[in-house]
């Protein structure tokens, strides 16, 4: 099934059932990636809605934006705490301060050292814990807690062990993977099909037909665009004739003249009274002289010479 731009595509999330007594303490939340920018999520940290009459089954409505082809991937995150029952305890003790619990084997999976411990129905009282963390798990089935002494137990209850479960920014299947736009065929298709192998399959409504064809010399859109194309060429050429070479004359020589002036050579002649004052190219050829004339509060320069250029 191929999806387009403008298309809604359902991301479903199945979390995995475990043994035991399962409770979602975080619903999920999706975050979905175009692959070619991964740095930009599109949704970012968005919560997903639980199907109704399911076993831990969300989904998240996903409107695909006006791009494509485009590939995106969807990340998940979510937590959940899973109980097991250990059953009726045979015995429970306190020494040193930590509580000892025997239940029955064989324990169930949860029942290992770092998973939390509930007991319920203990005499004394402070027998009863909750979300204790496991200390030690031994194989006669002895889970131990630290606590302080409740005291001899006479009535014995009966013991949960949880272990929670945190799922951050994960990929959790393939059909969190989703494809917009034409789909490339490369096997083989049915039996006098018309689509051949190695085809490109797109949208009805994206692809042009023979029927939607207009002769250029009849479209008014593209006469538009001949149009301005024509008044760019017709601009571009008035450009190309004003800026001229760097002969004389041209405003390019005018802006040569102003770069050579800025970082050529100056030299005054002192030989001669007044002094002169020539001004150098880069290339060492002369763009203009001057004749200094001193006075009592200033020197004043008088033009012998100049370049062409500044005749424009």
């Amino acid at each position: 099934m191929s999806f387009n731009a403008g298309d809604t595509y359902n991301f479903i999330l199945n979390i995995p059932t475990v043994s035991g007594t399962p409770t979602i303490t975080s619903p999920p939340i999706i975050t979905i990636i175009d692959i070619s920018n991964p740095g930009s999520p599109v949704v970012s940290g968005a919560s997903m809605v639980f199907i109704t009459g399911t076993s831990f089954i969300y989904r998240y409505s996903f409107t695909i934006p006006a791009a494509s082809p485009k590939d995106y991937i969807a990340i998940y995150s979510y937590a959940l705490s899973n109980s097991q029952s250990l059953g009726t305890a045979t015995a429970a003790s306190w020494s040193g301060g930590v509580i000892s619990y025997t239940f029955g084997l064989p324990l169930p999976i949860n029942a290992v050292p770092g998973s939390k411990l509930t007991t319920a129905g203990f005499t004394p009282s402070g027998y009863n814990v909750t979300t204790q963390t496991i200390l030690g798990v031994t194989s006669a089935g002895v889970i131990t807690i630290a606590g302080s002494n409740p005291g001899t137990s006479s009535i014995l209850g009966t013991g949960s062990a949880i272990t929670n479960i945190t799922v951050s920014n994960q990929l959790i299947s393939s059909s969190s993977i989703l494809h917009v736009g034409d789909s490339y065929i490369t096997g083989p298709v049915a039996l006098d099909a018309t689509v051949a192998q190695n085809s490109t399959v797109a949208k009805d409504s994206t692809v042009f037909k023979t029927t939607s064809y207009v002769s250029p010399t009849n479209d008014t859109t593209v006469q538009a665009i001949n149009s301005a194309v024509t008044t760019i060429l017709a601009n571009s050429n008035t450009s190309t004739t004003l800026l001229g070479t760097l002969s004389a004359g041209t405003l390019s020589g005018l802006i040569q003249d102003v770069y050579d002036n800025l970082f050529g050579s100056w030299s005054i002649d002192q030989t001669v009274n007044p002094p002169i004052l020539y001004i150098k190219r880069i290339n060492g050829t002369q763009i203009a002289s001057f004749e200094l004339v001193n006075n009592n509060t200033a020197t004043q320069r008088n033009v012998l010479s100049n370049p062409p250029e500044s005749n424009i």
